[in-house]
């Protein structure tokens, strides 16, 4: 089952402490996911997107600092990557090429997340009880939580569409 935990304040340090160790691989790089959202519960590892020339041709260096690269997985036009420690994932790693709609996707619902608290709260509530659910495996919680992610991913992009401040590609 999917491991979600509450809120961790630590989770933008460890995201920083990453992103120095690739600043000379990724540029360009933004913490993203649940754990970019603060008060989120989540699972506990660190959500990163990429933006590089050719993603392809950033796995070799990313291998040299122990990323294990997983090809597309389930997203054409994106490389993913994951770094472990045993057998649990630390950071997972999304590469994707300049202008590539999943990175708006992403940065979009972080920061309607960030911007909507109580839309936040109602996404973490619904992963709680998700998580808690017995019998249940990883593949589950995803596919489960997939209509709200969906609908609030709409809301999410309208509203960063809509906004005038908002600088794509800003590194945080």
């Amino acid at each position: 089952m999917a491991l979600v935990v509450p809120p961790d304040p630590s989770w933008p340090s460890h995201f920083r402490a990453e992103a120095a160790r690739l600043a000379a691989c990724l540029p360009v790089l933004h913490h993203i996911g649940s754990t970019a959202v603060p008060g989120l519960c989540a699972k506990p590892t660190i959500d990163m997107l990429g933006v590089v020339e050719d993603p392809a041709a950033a796995v070799p260096a990313l291998e040299a600092l122990g990323y294990d690269a997983r090809g597309e997985n389930g997203i054409p036009g994106r490389m993913f990557l994951r770094l472990m420690a045993g057998d649990v994932r630390v950071f997972h790693l999304h590469l994707y090429g300049p202008g590539a709609p999943h990175i708006v996707r992403h940065l979009a619902f972080r920061d309607w997340l960030r911007a909507h608290p109580a839309r936040a709260a109602a996404y973490g509530a619904l992963k709680m009880a998700l998580a808690a659910r017995v019998g249940k495996m990883r593949a589950d919680y995803v596919a489960d939580k997939d209509a709200f992610v969906r609908a609030e991913e709409a809301r999410a992009l309208a509203w960063w569409n809509s906004r005038q401040d908002n600088q794509r590609f800003r590194r945080r």
